[in-house]
């Protein structure tokens, strides 16, 4: 299953509001229906990042550790994970491993879908992890303060660039990206050595498909590239004026924005709507996930990382 984008968007009036309690929803056709799918998660543990490792679904949450589920989504607190832990970053390595950024915690690792995780930050200078990127025998983390390689399996941990807050990674093939405070940049030697294409304003998210570029600032605002970022738009111009969007892994290759209740598909000028039945309108969705058995979408706060 290609891991392609949903834009998911949050109400926006001069700041950010969420909803009071968090709320989980689970659609089996492809976004027309939903119900909600929050059993045995906390009421107020907003789900900030997540994965699938087999036909387990993996949860991490902002304040709560993480949260384990089966297609039956009866959710249950993973007894391995420290506890009041906010996870920014989750990712399946490899089918083997389960991979865990936290904020101020550093990098926990499982072997066994997330019954069982043990720290493994040798190496880290910094512990406020925010994403991670696997690619070619190598794994990246992107922390508050530099980029992080692992070449031994997420056992030690490397600085390969320094003196920047790395939000997000992505790559096209022959060049791998990564969304920093300080713009967007890029590597063709596998994180070797980097060069910036963007500097105009701090990136939290980005998405690439050959020569197209996506991204996002952290005031909302979505900016494009056709060229590989030799020339960049605003692209948020279709989208709704008050309402702010983020970009996470979804299911179809479009870009959604949930928006009181309805889903609006973007690809380029053109756009239109569907209505989507069973989401409360107004209520702001951070985080959509494709599963084997249906999308998953997170109401509430978002995560800082991937």
């Amino acid at each position: 299953m290609k891991n392609l984008l949903f834009l998911a968007c949050l109400i926006f009036h001069g700041h950010i509001t969420f909803g009071q309690t968090p709320t989980l929803y689970i659609s089996k056709d492809q976004g027309e229906n939903w119900e909600p799918a929050s059993d045995g998660l906390p009421p107020e543990g907003s789900v900030s990042a997540w994965t699938t490792f087999g036909n387990t679904l993996v949860a991490g949450t902002r304040a709560h550790g993480i949260y384990l589920s089966d297609r039956n989504l009866k959710w249950y607190r993973s007894p391995g994970f420290p506890k009041e832990t906010q996870v920014n970053a989750l990712l399946n390595y490899g089918n083997k491993l389960l991979v865990a950024g936290t904020r101020g915690k550093g990098i926990f690792l499982s072997a066994d879908g997330g019954e069982h995780w043990y720290a493994s930050s040798s190496g880290l200078t910094n512990l406020t992890v925010r994403c991670f990127y696997a690619g070619r025998g190598m794994l990246l983390a992107g922390t508050d303060h530099g980029l992080f390689a692992s070449w031994d399996g997420a056992r030690s941990w490397k600085l390969v660039k320094g003196d920047l807050q790395v939000n997000q990674m992505a790559s096209n093939g022959d060049r791998l990206y990564a969304a920093t405070q300080g713009g967007l940049m890029f590597s063709s030697d596998d994180g070797g050595s980097w060069t910036f294409l963007y500097t105009d304003d701090a990136i939290a998210k980005l998405w690439t498909d050959r020569d197209e570029i996506m991204m996002m600032d952290f005031k909302g605002h979505t900016i494009h590239s056709i060229d590989r970022g030799l020339t960049w738009l605003r692209s948020d111009v279709y989208l709704p004026d008050s309402f702010t969007f983020r970009l996470t892994p979804g299911s179809a290759k479009f870009f959604v924005a949930a928006w009181q209740g309805r889903f609006k598909m973007l690809s380029g000028k053109m756009s239109f709507g569907i209505r989507c039945y069973g989401l409360p309108e107004g209520l702001p969705f951070m985080l959509l996930l494709n599963t084997p058995f249906g999308i998953l979408a997170s109401a509430g706060s978002g995560g800082d990382g991937c």
